[in-house]
């Protein structure tokens, strides 16, 4: 199982990128961030060109749609990968393929984007996107989106348990 949100205060314009996995060193392969020009997250069959060249393409002025749609056509298997791009001024752009590994989905909040796969129900990524948005307001001065984290992540329980394939 691996989830992933990608996330913009409105009010300060913070940006952040999260992942969490079974997979060892997923820091690596899934996460990237570019201050000042975006944030992306790119798992299932993760791809690192999305994450390095999209950022490239973010700094250059394309849109998040507009990076998805170029990496994804020059991809030769985008049916495998899930991706959430996030650009400076709030754009989202976010994909899931349709030969991501199981029960594999994305949703697309007001402030962030979820994915998620190996899940049980895609009960995962909209808890993930409704805890973040419910979350609260601005982050008071000097503290980072880090702490809108719940302590306990919903989408870790209950319906949202993971779904073991191996």
């Amino acid at each position: 199982m691996t989830y992933s949100i990608v996330a913009r205060d409105a009010g300060t314009g913070e940006m952040g990128v999260a992942t969490q996995s079974q997979a060892f060193a997923v820091g690596s392969s899934v996460p990237f961030a570019l201050p000042g020009h975006g944030v992306i997250a790119t798992q299932s069959m993760a791809e690192p060109m999305y994450g390095s060249v999209g950022l490239d393409l973010l700094q250059g002025g394309f849109t998040a749609q507009e990076v998805l749609t170029a990496l994804s056509s020059v991809d030769p298997q985008p049916e495998r990968r899930q991706v959430a791009v996030l650009g400076v001024n709030g754009d989202f752009a976010a994909y899931t393929g349709d030969q991501c590994v199981v029960a594999a989905g994305h949703l697309i909040g007001d402030t962030c984007v979820a994915l998620a796969n190996m899940a049980a129900s895609p009960v995962v990524w909209e808890s993930m996107v409704e805890r973040y948005e419910s979350s609260g307001g601005p982050c008071p001065s000097g503290c980072s989106t880090r702490s809108r984290r719940p302590r306990r992540p919903a989408a870790t329980s209950g319906a949202g348990a993971p779904r073991r394939s191996w």
